[in-house]
């Protein structure tokens, strides 16, 4: 199972710390929802519950954690998910 989920940067709370909140998906192919490739839906939220995030690395490599799971930057490509157990 591959859970895929997309954030946004919606502040900053210190040097190496952002605030992000998570970000509606648009699948973009796939099969009926269980597996397949999706992109961010910019500026609409999921809900309104909000992650700080203390990044390591600086630009491109810059790494964090959301509720125990790694998150980087987006590359701009569609993301793979797969429900399927």
């Amino acid at each position: 199972m591959t859970i895929l989920q997309y954030f946004e940067v919606v502040g900053l709370a210190g040097k190496s710390t952002v605030v992000v909140q998570e970000l509606e998906q648009k699948v973009v192919s796939g099969d009926a929802g269980y597996q397949g490739r999706a992109v961010p839906v910019p500026k609409k939220y999921k809900d309104s519950k909000k992650f700080k995030i203390r990044l390591r690395g600086s630009g491109q490599n810059a790494s964090g954690k959301v509720d125990g799971h790694y998150v980087r930057k987006w590359d701009g490509k569609p993301g793979y998910f797969n429900y399927m157990d």
